[in-house]
């Protein structure tokens, strides 16, 4: 490796060179180390230095002969510091201003029999730094004439031919290497010649050029699968007498050509090159013999691993062997921590489809392995807990692996990893004097929860004997995986985990949420408990209810965030389960909820916030669960704390006015009409957020566009639907507010969202009815002229020209436009069915043009639903029988209201529906 620069000397270019000898700290180098470090500027030459340096480059560069550029070379290793630096001085102004000339020039030099050896090969050397680096923009190869190029590239082949000795041959392998990369990289044209030479001499020469070859070819660029062809039966066959050389340089570099030409071609080659896996497999052992040499095994494990995950169709032949040679590997003690991991990264490369055809008892060996991955684990796993999965994680590779892995080999094998045999070995672990192996044991268990339920449904008393008692073990870390465990089984095994065990499992995590020393343990508990309340039976809970929601409510006032967020969504889900025995604890709990929430707004931050959150669900989760004759006498200071948190929130806090507008509608379904006295402090805001939206502007600033859109299109898509709940529910009462709901739900028809599309449809009918019915009371008579209030301007006061009126001519357009563009059946569906529902509140509105075109386009999507030309009962999607049934009810309701001036229509639905019936006949 060439020495630092040395800083005394200014110089154009700081370029790297291998060509003198070796000076300690007097070299000066031609070629700094890299590239990209900032170059020193030379002093500029004045003009009469110029005019010399530009005699001596015409008798270098335009002599026939050698003599002056060999001069040159040979004085650039002088010992004389005058000599060294008028060369150097001579070899930079060369470099600067004759680039094309100088490499052809030192290119012949290499190419004439008659130069010295040592001269040669400083002139490899120097090519080498000359043209190093070619990919990079300040390469000298960038500011060469493609005709010099091309003379350059011929002459490159004759010396690789001609030359064998190694001083020669390794630095010009390496400047071809990386120009020849970089004609292919960077679409510089061809090399004609190029890979015939490389193939020419991998099979000639001396073993050290034949290297050499191999090193060129691991470094071709992954595109060259059409080049490469017609010498690829000759390369496996070269190949593989490679790896089975004794020299073990050889053998790595054959391993590592044979990866990257089963990378570089098709699997139309799979079946050829398929001789070369198993050498490969085995040359990662030969390796492994040797302690010398694991480091070579890793390098080569490393490149199976990775030709795993590209290529994972070559190994199908032989998949057993090359599992059972894996496995053999993790498991071998003797062997670094390392070369097992990467053993087994590589049988974790396979998709599950690959490992779902592995043999049975390969399975199993490697799940057992797996089990000795997780009880690798560092001594503090309680540092890493994942609440969302149910799994306490360690920090280690090993165990991430080992557990991400099991959890695959469960969910694609399921119960052929059988109980029994699990079950006869994981009690040794648990017996384990180390806390490791026991925390191991227990982990496992939950991870195979879910492929392996129905098996261990079978034996879930001797599962859970082995949990419980985990969960007494005197090592905190084990206690911390048992709780995980629980959690994950309360997921998959319910209900059975429940109604055998529900008393002892509750009993065990109240023990938990009980020890105050380990506030990580509380908080995985509560996330449990979450789990196991979901579905579990109040009568299970009674016993200990008054226990747990003391703990629960003395937590939430614990200084962890954390364990405050997940004592509040246990409390939320045990109220939820409890039900009508909830009551008994409803006092205490809404109190302590009431003061946490008017707490939480004094001192607003993140961290406040997100339990403001927590704390929202929580209370109307109460509500929810006591029900309106309860929760009545604290639900008006209730209204008033969540009216006050809406007040203090910014404009991007999404996520909590999401929770609020949950809270409301879930409060309107408890209160039914008594929630009317505050629908007026709700509306404002709940308009708001339906109005949220981007503006152009606004779309190029964000950055995170999908994360911001999705949080915000949630925010307008749930006060959509408390929009709707609310017309739905008070109809004619809220005709104040139909102006403002009907500017924000009309266009939305036609919104991008789905969802959101889907309940502005559903709101049309609804908007309708609460307009009419106003009308018929007579309680938009303020919207008058004058707001007059005479008998005879109200009995003036014609239908026809109302409010209702204009209304219909904006809703039913609106709604026939929407028809047209969905794309959705579901959504079409639900759009007949409201432009049915409005025909019915607003016929005698329509003139008879506006039903014409109503009807012509019900035709057409009832044209678009019979192109599967379906008439038997199972062809019909549940999708296009509700179009139909949608179409059918609106022609139904067409005839009720116009009789007559309908025929013509129904006419044409008639003519639909027998065509119909004839295609199906005909198919």
């Amino acid at each position: 490796m060439a020495s630092p620069p040395n800083s005394k000397i200014d110089k154009p270019l700081s370029v790297k060179s291998d060509i003198l000898p070796k000076r300690n700290d007097k070299l000066r180098p031609v070629m700094a180390d890299d590239d990209h470090k900032p170059r020193k500027k030379a002093r500029a030459p004045r003009n009469f230095e110029k005019d010399a340096l530009r005699m001596q480059a015409r008798d270098i560069l335009g002599s026939p002969n050698h003599d002056a550029i060999e001069t040159l070379i040979a004085n650039l290793a002088s010992p004389i510091e005058t000599v060294l630096s008028e060369a150097e001085n001579l070899y930079y102004f060369l470099r600067r201003e004759y680039p094309n000339a100088l490499s052809l020039k030192i290119s012949k030099v290499l190419l004439h029999s008659l130069t010295r050896p040592k001269i040669k090969s400083e002139c490899a050397s120097l090519l080498q730094n000359l043209i190093d680096s070619p990919s990079h923009y300040e390469s000298v190869w960038n500011f060469i004439s493609p005709m010099i190029k091309t003379d350059l590239k011929i002459a490159f082949l004759e010396i690789l031919r001609q030359e064998n000795s190694s001083r020669i041959c390794k630095p010009i392998w390496k400047t071809v290497s990386e120009v020849f990369n970089c004609i292919i990289t960077k679409e510089q044209g061809e090399w004609p010649g190029m890979l015939s030479c490389f193939y020419e001499r991998l099979r000639s020469g001396p073993s050290y050029v034949q290297d050499f070859a191999l090193m060129f070819f691991l470094k071709l660029p992954m595109c060259l699968r059409k080049q490469l062809e017609p010498y690829v039966n000759n390369l496996y066959l070269d190949f593989l007498d490679k790896l089975n050389s004794f020299n073990e340089m050889r053998k790595r570099l054959a391993l590592a050509a044979s990866i990257h030409l089963v990378g570089q071609m098709s699997s139309d080659y799979y079946f050829l090159l398929n001789g070369l896996l198993m050498p490969m497999i085995k040359g990662v052992l030969s390796f492994l013999i040797n302690d010398n040499e694991e480091g070579y095994a890793q390098e080569s494990l490393r490149k199976l691993v990775e030709l795993a995950w590209v290529e994972p169709r070559f190994f199908e032949s032989h998949l057993d062997e090359v599992f059972d040679t894996m496995v053999t590997i993790a498991e071998n003690n003797r062997f670094l921590e390392d070369t097992r991991y990467l053993a087994v990264e590589m049988m974790s490369a396979f998709d599950d489809y690959v490992i779902k055809r592995v043999g049975k008892k390969i399975l199993r060996r490697l799940f057992f392995e797996l089990v000795e991955m997780i009880s690798r684990i560092e001594d503090d796993p309680m540092g890493d807990v994942d609440y969302v999965n149910g799994l306490c994680l360690g920090t280690s590779q090993n165990y991430l692996l080992g557990v991400t892995f099991m959890y695959r080999i469960s969910m694609a094998t399921g119960d052929q990893i059988r109980m029994p045999v699990l079950l006869k070995e994981l009690p040794t672990y648990m017996a384990a004097a180390e806390w490791q192996k026991r925390y191991a044991a227990v982990t496992v268990i939950g991870v195979i929860a879910n492929g392996c339920a129905k098996a261990m449904r079978d034996h879930l008393s001797e599962v859970m004997n082995m949990v419980l008692k985990s969960m007494l073990d005197s090592s905190p870390h084990v206690r911390l995986a048992a709780i995980g465990t629980i959690k994950a089984m309360s997921l998959e095994l319910s209900p059975d985990l429940l109604d055998k065990h529900g008393h002892r499992l509750i009993a065990s995590l109240y023990l938990a949420l009980a020890d105050d020393h380990y506030p990580d343990r509380q908080a995985v508990a509560a996330s449990a408990m979450n789990y196991l309340c979901e579905g579990c039976k109040s009568c299970i809970l009674e016993p200990y209810l008054d226990k747990i929601v003391s703990k629960l409510l003395a937590l939430i006032q614990s200084p962890s965030p954390v364990l405050k967020a997940e004592a509040l969504n246990t409390l939320a889900f045990v109220a939820r389960s409890s039900k009508d025995i909830f009551t008994k604890c409803y006092d205490l709990v809404i109190t302590y909820l009431k003061k946490f929430l008017a707490d939480a707004m004094i001192w607003p931050s993140a961290a406040s916030k997100s339990l403001q959150d927590n704390a929202l669900e929580c209370i109307w989760t109460v509500a929810m669960a006591v029900g309106e004759d309860i929760f009545k006498k604290d639900a008006a200071e209730v209204v008033v704390l969540l009216l006050s948190v809406r007040w203090y929130l910014a404009e991007d806090d999404h996520r909590l006015k999401v929770t609020l507008l949950r809270a409301w509608a879930e409060l309107l379904s408890c209160f039914g009409s008594g929630f009317y006295p505050y629908v007026k402090d709700l509306m404002p805001n709940l308009l708001q957020s339906a109005r949220l939206g981007f503006r152009d502007e606004e779309i190029d600033e964000i950055v995170d566009w999908s994360a911001r859109e999705r949080v915000v299109l949630t925010e307008k898509l749930m006060a959509c639907k408390v929009l709707f709940r609310l017309t739905s529910k008070f109809k004619e009462k809220l005709f104040p507010w139909i102006d403002q709901v009907s500017d924000i739900l009309i266009p939305l028809v036609i919104f991008h969202d789905g969802d959101i599309r889907n309940i502005a449809v559903s709101a049309m009918p609804k908007l309708l009815l609460s307009a009419k019915l106003s009308v018929e009371k007579k309680e938009a008579i303020w919207r008058l002229p004058n707001c007059c209030s005479s008998h005879s301007q109200v009995a003036a006061f014609s239908l026809t020209n109302s409010y209702l009126n204009k209304l219909v001519r904006r809703v039913v357009p609106s709604l026939l436009e929407a028809l047209n563009k969905e794309t959705d059946s579901e959504i079409c569906a639900n759009i007949l069915k409201s432009l049915s529902k409005c025909i019915k509140i607003s016929g005698p509105f329509l003139s008879e043009k506006k039903i014409e075109r109503i009807a012509n386009a019900i035709i057409q999507v009832q044209k678009a639903t019979s192109t599967k030309q379906f008439s038997k009962e199972e062809n019909a999607t549940q999708l296009e029988k509700e179009i139909i049934k949608q179409v059918v009810n609106y022609f139904s309701t067409l005839i009720k209201i116009y009789k007559k001036s309908s025929w013509t229509f129904v006419d044409e639905l008639l003519e639909c529906i027998k065509d119909m019936l004839v295609s199906s006949l005909h198919q």
